[in-house]
């Protein structure tokens, strides 16, 4: 299967203010970051709280698309992707993903505003990368 029809975008956000680190949306899925940011976390509180007592949330399908996601240290990393993506290879990419991105910023970096967005720009190659099954 071809990930460049079934990769759709991919995000990394502070839980907290929303305020995207990356941001990446691939060929045919035009969506406004901001509100696809709102959206997601309007989405992850409903699930938890209408989920009590089950497993941290980690898929939701929606029609033809699915939202793979990972909370680490107040910051959601989300795959967005057609739903025919096989969910255990999307899980391996988020964790690794998560994986280089804190290998790459410190705590103080991310938790530091007066950074500018640019800043984090260079990690687009690194998501690119481990989403098209290079790394």
């Amino acid at each position: 299967m071809n990930n460049s029809d079934t990769i759709k975008g991919f995000l990394i956000f502070e839980k907290r203010s929303g305020r995207p680190y990356i941001n990446r949306t691939y060929p045919g899925f035009n969506a406004d970051p901001f509100l696809l940011i709102s959206f997601l976390n309007a989405m992850i509180k409903f699930a938890k709280e209408a989920m009590i007592g089950r497993t941290e949330i980690k898929m939701i399908d929606m029609q033809d698309l699915r939202f793979a996601f990972i909370e680490s240290k107040g910051i959601i990393f989300t795959a967005i992707s057609s739903n025919r993506e096989s969910p255990l290879d999307l899980e391996f990419k988020i964790k690794t993903i998560e994986s280089l991105f804190f290998e790459t910023f410190t705590e103080k970096e991310l938790r530091n505003p007066a950074l500018s967005l640019e800043h984090y720009k260079s990690f687009n190659q690194v998501v690119d990368e481990v989403l098209k099954g290079e790394v």
